[in-house]
């Protein structure tokens, strides 16, 4: 695989050299206009938002030409003699017949001028991304995940690669229970794809009910809402203005933004909301994250985020426990270890707050509290991830619930379960559907045979018999 241009000044060096034969040429190419550059594309933008052939190498040259203004600075000599032979189109022999020397002195100084060029132009660019990358960052939330992306290097190589795409998917969707984890990972894939320079802008849009201000369910309201959101962070300080919504999506539609919609909540209209969601897409991409799976699962991309296995939960629990001084828990024997991921599972939030509450109880005190009688930050735990799911559930699919503590942590066949339920087959059906379309059931297994399972802090909150 050839290197990246922005590699090296030796790799970049036959792309300058390709655009500098290229000065007079508007029939250009890709590669010859330097597209793959920040500092052009910039340029681009401040000569006129309408591109023809003329402008974009205009662009181009006014690169070229910067470079070459510093490398006058630099090496007069070297500048000399790109100019003469690239911007005036004199000849080698006519060059060296001036200058007195043979020509391949010439064709010699040309080249180490070109190298200085190429120099100066990566430095350009890489002072560039440096300063926008810092400004993008700038528009995101702050950072406070860092440790729950233990175990998701894979993960996010996978979904770079599917956002960066210059195809579809064009709406990628996490789906996971509370506190797994999705809020970190679309956060550390917008700050990695921003430095991508892929995306003219990452929005970033807090879609929760609680801060859009309107009730899952109200299609048209979310749209709207959403609608104002992403028209504000476009064109940030104009206000509402009549006609905006369409500039918003003439300018989705013309360059690639990337959008994440953190905690939608996806209900059973979700398909309207959805397909309107797409026609802001392509070449833009939208990353969503919510606890449940959308209903038709025709052109979304769905990435289940599941909770973390013992190993990663360990690496998390010892990490977390350092930066918090909590020597006794970093330092921990395997089996209270073992305990903790027994009682929580592997959700990120919930091992977090087992490491802050040792710093109060004891750990056998608060294991006990996770599964018998929560209070305090336990309950608000439990309230944040559980109440808007469980009194938006069907009677059935709670009796459903219920019934899971008494498989342990092991998989129930679809047979087994069904008799534990005592449900009738309908009710059944239906019940399963709705607790894994919630991320509040697992199914795993293989194409003949299903189990179905709960994360280990869903499991400890249904035992606590709790009721919202």
């Amino acid at each position: 695989m050839d290197p990246s241009p922005l590699s090296s000044v030796a790799a970049l060096q036959p792309y300058i050299h390709q655009a500098l034969r290229a000065w007079s040429d508007v029939q250009s190419t890709p590669a010859n206009l330097l597209a793959f550059l920040l500092v052009v594309r910039e340029e681009r933008r401040t000569i006129t938002p309408e591109h023809n052939p003329v402008t974009l190498r205009h662009a181009t040259n006014a690169v070229l030409l910067r470079g070459i203004q510093l490398l006058r600075l630099r090496n007069p000599r070297h500048a000399e003699i790109l100019v003469e032979h690239f911007l005036n189109d004199d000849a080698i022999k006519n060059i060296a017949a001036r200058k007195g020397l043979n020509d391949d002195t010439i064709h010699r100084l040309q080249y180490h001028a070109i190298t200085d060029l190429s120099e100066i132009i990566l430095e350009l660019e890489n002072d560039l991304r440096s300063t926008r990358a810092l400004a993008l960052e700038a528009l995101l939330p702050a950072a406070s995940f860092d440790v729950e992306l233990i175990g998701c290097r894979e993960t996010l190589d996978h979904l770079g690669h599917e956002l960066l795409a210059v195809r579809g998917p064009w709406l990628v969707n996490i789906v996971g229970p509370g506190g797994i984890g999705k809020s970190a990972l679309a956060h550390a894939l917008a700050r990695q794809l921003l430095r991508a320079f892929t995306f003219e802008r990452v929005i970033w849009i807090d879609a929760g009910p609680e801060t859009l201000g309107v009730s899952a369910g109200k299609t048209e309201l979310v749209y709207r809402e959403i609608l104002r959101q992403l028209e504000q962070k476009l064109f940030p300080g104009t206000g509402t203005v009549h006609g905006q919504t369409d500039q918003a999506r003439k300018a989705l539609k013309t360059a690639p933004h990337l959008i994440i919609m953190d905690d939608l909540e996806i209900e059973t209209d979700s398909p309207v909301l959805l397909e309107r969601l797409r026609d802001l897409c392509d070449p833009t991409k939208i990353l969503i994250t919510s606890r449940a799976r959308p209903p038709g699962l025709a052109g979304v991309y769905l990435h289940l985020h599941d909770e973390l296995p013992l190993a990663a939960a360990e690496t998390l629990i010892r990490e977390f426990a350092r930066t918090k001084n909590a020597g006794n828990l970093a330092a921990a024997p395997a089996e209270d270890i073992a305990a903790i991921y027994q009682a929580a599972g592997g959700n990120p939030r919930a091992l977090k707050l087992i490491v802050d509450l040792t710093a109060t109880w004891s750990l056998p005190q608060i294991l006990r509290d996770l599964t018998t009688s929560p209070h305090g930050k336990i309950e608000e735990l439990y309230g944040r991830h559980f109440k808007r799911a469980w009194l938006a559930l069907q009677p059935a699919s709670r009796q459903l619930l219920r019934a899971m503590p008494q498989t342990g942590g092991a998989g129930i066949t679809q047979g087994d379960l069904h008799q534990l339920s005592g449900l009738t087959e309908p009710d059944f059906h239906l019940a399963v559907s709705e607790l894994v379309a919630r991320s509040l059931l697992s199914a795993r297994g293989t194409l003949h045979e299903i189990h179905y399972s709960t994360h280990g802090l869903t499991r400890a909150f249904l035992q606590t018999g709790m009721e919202f």
